[in-house]
């Protein structure tokens, strides 16, 4: 399961760092979500980054 951490915000503005394996990847997303809302967001966000990740790798690996 990713893991995400908010390295900072500033209104709707939110840098995230979402984190699986070894990777990390700094995103910048726009939400007005506050509070359990954000955190549901981001990690559904986290999980769904990883997910796409993975699925991503096989198909690179697949075409070499």
């Amino acid at each position: 399961m990713a893991t995400y951490e908010i390295v900072s915000s500033q209104g709707p503005y939110h840098e995230v760092r979402v984190l699986f394996a070894d990777q990390a990847f700094d995103q910048l997303l726009v939400t007005s979500k506050t509070g359990t809302a954000l955190d549901t967001m981001l990690q559904s966000y986290a999980d769904n980054y990883e997910t796409e990740w993975f699925l991503l790798q096989d198909v690179i690996n697949a075409n070499y």
